[in-house]
């Protein structure tokens, strides 16, 4: 038998079984489950880190896009976007020794949004206050994908360990090629999202991939419920709660929720040398942003050379760090607890997002969990200045003992040593 007529059997195949009912499908799903508690020593999962991992990373998202056909050859041979720019995007990768063999990216919301913005509302999400985030250029080596257990499971695992106790990400949407819509929705529990079908996808050719979205909040619990009967190698309930691995990294910074940038000047000089026309894509309104997320000269110099006006104009000039932490926070007045999570950090104040509404001009007291080993919280008062869709633009207004500032040096201290 031909390779395409296997293709085109195996085609018809999962179409058919795609149209069975979710009862049937669930467990012919799950009972694929292989789990193990040990994986090689020679697989390190991480947060990319150097040009070479991000470039190994960026040509195999290229290459496997490229093999299923949902984009077109190019002389570069590199999978990047302008979500990969933003400093709120984080590029996961797996890599066997020195080769990098399976990667995703994590794009935290942020002013330039998300790629599922183009077909999606998540006006409800934002609403509540919850920080969002999608995964988006997931890949796995041709070579090493029937290693489940041992390769894309972890992967999987990482990427949640990483959204969930790092970034703190409430929602996570996944869009992704229709093959691997079953195995994300009966295994991991993704539920569809709902999408506007008149409105393409214009990130891929794959004009109407699935699109999936999951509580992480809830995903412990809801394992719990399907898994935790089952035998080790299919509890995912206990896998994903118990089981820990020493191949994960996920590197060190003063706070859980930092978010630093990949992209250091010289990798993003590196980068955009290959990608010249990455912002002719682009509408003026995403270059400004783009060029207002870096903060210092080193990126406004290189950002410079392939646009403008967004970088001499509108970038600011001091530190502003992305974070998803949950704070302790209080209404002086009404003394009243409110559910809020930090949004991002500067030396004037910082944004939150909050399901409670706030009148601008309330004094709230905020107390922050740090790890750094001679500041283990951060106590101050600060003004809401403004509020927009759920997220609160503070000013600060008093901190204990001038801890406020000392707070600010830690965290530009670590972000220039992790960016620079």
């Amino acid at each position: 038998m031909s390779l395409k007529l296997k293709k085109i059997l195996r085609r018809q195949l999962r179409t058919g079984f795609d149209k069975l009912p979710d009862f049937i499908q669930g467990p012919i799903y799950r009972n694929m489950l292989c789990l193990t508690d040990k994986i090689p020593s020679e697989l390190t999962f991480k947060i990319a880190e150097n040009d070479k991992e991000l470039e190994q990373a960026f040509e195999l998202v290229y290459q496997s896009y490229k093999d299923i056909g949902i984009i077109d050859d190019s002389e570069d041979q590199i999978w990047m976007t302008k979500y990969h720019l933003m400093p709120s995007s984080s590029v996961l990768i797996v890599k066997w020794k020195e080769e990098v063999i399976g990667t995703a990216c994590v794009i935290l919301d942020s002013p330039l949004n998300l790629p599922i913005d183009q077909v999606a509302d998540l006006s409800s999400y934002r609403n509540n206050g919850q920080a969002i985030a999608e995964i988006s250029s997931l890949a796995i080596r041709k070579e090493y994908r029937g290693k489940r257990s041992s390769v894309i499971m972890p992967l999987l695992k990482f990427i949640y360990e990483y959204s969930y106790h790092h970034a703190e990400v409430d929602i996570l949407i996944a869009t992704i090629h229709k093959s691997a819509r079953g195995y994300f929705r009966h295994i991991l529990g993704f539920q569809d999202l709902p999408r506007n079908t008149d409105v393409k996808y214009s990130m891929v050719k794959d004009a109407r991939p699935s699109t999936l979205v999951i509580d992480l909040n809830a995903l412990l619990e809801n394992y719990k419920n399907v898994y935790s009967k089952e035998k080790n190698d299919k509890n995912l309930y206990r896998y994903y709660k118990d089981i820990r691995f020493e191949n994960f990294n996920f590197g060190k910074s003063p706070i859980n929720g930092m978010i630093t940038p990949v992209l250091r000047p010289e990798y993003l000089d590196y980068f955009l040398s290959k990608k010249k026309n990455i912002f002719n894509l682009m509408l003026e309104e995403e270059t400004r942003v783009i060029g207002s997320s870096y903060f210092y000269n080193e990126f406004k110099n290189i950002l410079s050379k392939y646009v403008s006006s967004p970088v001499s104009y509108e970038t600011r000039g001091e530190l502003r760090v992305l974070f998803n932490k949950k704070l302790k926070v209080k209404d002086n007045k009404n003394n009243k607890s409110l559910n809020c999570k930090l949004r991002d950090i500067s030396r004037k104040g910082i944004s939150l997002r909050c399901i409670d509404e706030i009148i601008p001009g309330t004094i709230l007291s905020v107390s922050i969990p740090i790890n750094d080993s001679n500041l283990k919280f951060v106590e101050a008062d600060f003004r809401v200045l403004w509020g927009r869709n759920n997220i609160y633009g503070c000013e600060v207004i008093h901190s204990q003992s001038n801890v406020w500032p000392d707070f600010i040096d830690i965290l530009e201290g670590e972000f220039t040593r992790l960016a620079s």
